[in-house]
C-alpha cells in the first residue's frame, strides 16, 4: 500500500470503494493506470476512459494481463496484486516462516489519557490497517460506555518510527480499511454506518447505515472488491438496546446500492473478521464461523461452504502467497491457513490477553501487526518482522 498511492478521482467508485483495504487481489480495488502498449502491470496514476484491470476505469491502449499492478491497458485480462498502489513482490513467492518470530510491542498503544484512564482501564486495539507510511487503528473503551449505548472509541495513527497520535478523538469505530484513492473507511458502532473517514479529522460521511428501516447493530469489520462491492460484517457486540436488527449478518453493498443480506435465511453467529482473498475471487467471512464464498464478477456471492471445520475469527489478513491469518478474537495464537484450509501453522505473541486483529505493513509490506484487548498491560500493538509481505488490512 505504501508503495505507490494514487490520488486521483475515480467518481463514484473512489468514494464508495472502502473495505479494509483496496486492491486488485484484496479489499477495495485496483485503482486505473494510464498506459498504451506493451504489457500492462506497472502504470502508475489513475485516470479517466474505460478498460483497465478489474473493472476499474483508466486510459491506454492494447497490453496483456498485468502480474502486479494496476490498470492494465484496454483488452488486459484483470491481474496483478494492486491494492491501493501496494504490489506483491515480483517472482516466486516463498511460504511464510511461522517458527522463531520475535513480536516487539509498540509502545505508547494505546496512549495513556483519559480515555483509557491513564491505560487503567480495559480497552480494545483494532481495525488496524496501512496507509501511505503510518498504520491506523480504532482503539475502543469498553468501560466508558453508557447503559444500553455503543462505546466511546478513536482512530490512533502510528507511524513507521512509532509515534503514536490521536487522529479521531470521536469516532466511534471498529474495522479500518482504505480505498484505492487512499480514504479512510471505518465500521461505526456508534451510529450503525459504514463511512468515510477523515485523514484530515474532519467529519464522517456515511455510506451505508440502514436495513429494513433500522440502523445497524454495530458495523465490525468491512472490505471491498475491485469493482466498488463493500461487504461488511454486522454483529451485536457493540450494539445498542435493545438491538435494532433482529439477527446478526454480513451484508453486501453494491456500488451506488443498497445494502443486502448475505445468506439472509442464515443466521451467522456474530459474524466479525471479513475479507477477500488475494484475487478477489473469494471472500472469508469469521466470527463464530469461518466461511468462504466464491465472488463473481459483479460481486455478487455463490453458496457458502465452511472454510475450517470448527473454525472461528476476529480480524484477518491475507499474504502475498494467498495464505489467510485469522485473528482469534480471544486468547490462543493467530491461525495461519492455506487457500485449500489447511493449517500451515499458528503465531503466538505473548503481552495480549485477547488478540483482536493483523494486518501488514512497512515500507516493503513485510512487517506484520498485531492487535489486541485486555487490561492494563494486556492491550496493544506487536509488530513481527517476516518473509513475506501482505496486504495493508
Amino acid at each position: 500500500m505504501k508503495a505507490a498511492w494514487l490520488s486521483v478521482g475515480l467518481g463514484a467508485l473512489a468514494v464508495v470503494a472502502c473495505g479494509s483495504s483496496g486492491e486488485g487481489t484484496n479489499k477495495p480495488g485496483n485503482t486505473a493506470g494510464s498506459s498504451s502498449g506493451g504489457s500492462a502491470g506497472t502504470t502508475g496514476s489513475a485516470g479517466l476512459g474505460t478498460g483497465g484491470s478489474q473493472n476499474q476505469s483508466g486510459s491506454g491502449t492494447g497490453g496483456s494481463a498485468g502480474s502486479n499492478a494496476s490498470g492494465s491497458g484496454n483488452g488486459g485480462a484483470a491481474g496483478g496484486t494492486a491494492a491501493m498502489g501496494f504490489q506483491c513482490p515480483a517472482g516466486a513467492a516463498v511460504m511464510p516462516v511461522l517458527t522463531g518470530l520475535a513480536p516487539v510491542r509498540v509502545e505508547g498503544v494505546p496512549p495513556a489519557d483519559a480515555f483509557n484512564n491513564m491505560n487503567n482501564d480495559f480497552s480494545n486495539i483494532e481495525g488496524d490497517v496501512w496507509i501511505g507510511d503510518a498504520l491506523y487503528v480504532s482503539e475502543i473503551s469498553t468501560t466508558n460506555a453508557q447503559q444500553g449505548q455503543p462505546p466511546p472509541g478513536r482512530v490512533l495513527k502510528i507511524t513507521a518510527d512509532d509515534q503514536v497520535s490521536v487522529l479521531l478523538p470521536d469516532s466511534g469505530s471498529n474495522g479500518l480499511a482504505v480505498n484505492a484513492a487512499g480514504e479512510l473507511f471505518g465500521a461505526i458502532h456508534k451510529d450503525g454506518s459504514i463511512s468515510k473517514l477523515s485523514l484530515m479529522g474532519g467529519a464522517a460521511v456515511p455510506v451505508a447505515s440502514m436495513f429494513m428501516g433500522m440502523r445497524f447493530d454495530s458495523p465490525n469489520d468491512l472490505t471491498i472488491h475491485g469493482n466498488g462491492t463493500i461487504y461488511f460484517t454486522d454483529p451485536n457486540f457493540q450494539a445498542p438496546m435493545p438491538l435494532p436488527q433482529a439477527a446478526t449478518r454480513a451484508y453486501r453493498v453494491p456500488p451506488g446500492g443498497q445494502p443486502e443480506a448475505i445468506e439472509p435465511d442464515v443466521n451467522l453467529t456474530n459474524p466479525n473478521g471479513i475479507t477477500l482473498s488475494k484475487n478477489q475471487d473469494f471472500l472469508y467471512i469469521g466470527g463464530g464461523q469461518l466461511k468462504k464464498y466464491p465472488v463473481m464478477a459483479d460481486g455478487s456471492l455463490g453458496a457458502g461452504t465452511t472454510f475450517v471445520e470448527g473454525g472461528h475469527g476476529d480480524g484477518m489478513v491475507i499474504d502475498c502467497v494467498d495464505n489467510l491469518y485469522v485473528a482469534p478474537g480471544g486468547a490462543g495464537p493467530i491461525n495461519v491457513y492455506s487457500p485449500a484450509g489447511q493449517s500451515i501453522g499458528t503465531i503466538t505473541v505473548t503481552g495480549i490477553e485477547q488478540i483482536t486483529n493483523v494486518a501488514f505493513g512497512g515500507a516493503d509490506h513485510k512487517t506484520l501487526y498485531v492487535s489486541g484487548q485486555g487490561g492494563k498491560t494486556g492491550k496493544g500493538l506487536f509488530k513481527i518482522p517476516m518473509n513475506v509481505a501482505g496486504f495493508p488490512y
